[in-house]
């Protein structure tokens, strides 16, 4: 993350510098890594005032603060910002159940119970799975393994890809719903596969 700091009224000495880089750094595995912040620092009389702007995909987070010292005030717009990042990555990510309409469990029929869009997907991977342990026991060389995906953007997966240093990444694609695969085709290339039903 880049961070570019500047001083009205104040000369910005060494240690502050470098403790308002640490806390930024610290504040990357929330952001983007390709983010930068721009701190702007002001001095009057006893009031010390700290303001950020943060630029992290596509979107600008703001927030300052103000103390009688400056430490505390980077500390106060931190939090803010922080805050605003976390705000973001849940009114991004959809994690609310939805009754689906017209799906009863047929074991509750008489109660009228509807089954949950979550509750259908599992019991169709139940099944699926028994399934495919049947055909595991004809090819014992085979290693599986269970990903769940997460629904992003292309580009939220290529950073979260290029930030846990993976060479694949397996997702649902929140544009079109698809389950989509990116993996590294070379040293400056990537490729995304969209998987479909055939």
């Amino acid at each position: 993350m880049e961070v570019v700091i500047t001083g009205r009224q104040m000369r910005i000495i060494p240690a502050l510098k470098r403790y308002i880089e640490e806390r930024a750094q610290r504040m990357e595995r929330c952001a983007d890594p390709s983010s930068h912040i721009v701190w702007t620092l002001k001095a009057e009389k006893h009031r010390q005032i700290a303001e950020a702007n943060l630029h992290s995909n596509g979107f600008i987070f703001q927030a300052q603060e103000e103390t009688d010292e400056m430490y505390a005030s980077v500390d106060g717009v931190m939090k803010k910002i922080e805050r605003q990042l976390k705000k973001y990555k849940e009114k991004h990510s959809d994690h609310r159940v939805r009754p689906v309409a017209g799906v009863v469990d047929p074991g509750a029929k008489k109660a009228g119970a509807v089954i949950s869009e979550p509750l259908r997907k599992a019991q169709k991977r139940k099944a699926s799975s028994s399934q495919l342990n049947s055909q595991m026991s004809l090819a014992p060389n085979i290693d599986r393994e269970t990903i769940l995906l997460t629904v992003l953007t292309v580009e939220e997966a290529l950073s979260q890809m290029k930030s846990e240093k993976k060479d694949i990444l397996a997702f649902r694609n929140r544009a079109n719903k698809q389950c989509s695969l990116l993996y590294k085709k070379s040293a400056e290339r990537i490729g995304l596969m969209e998987l479909s039903d055939a």
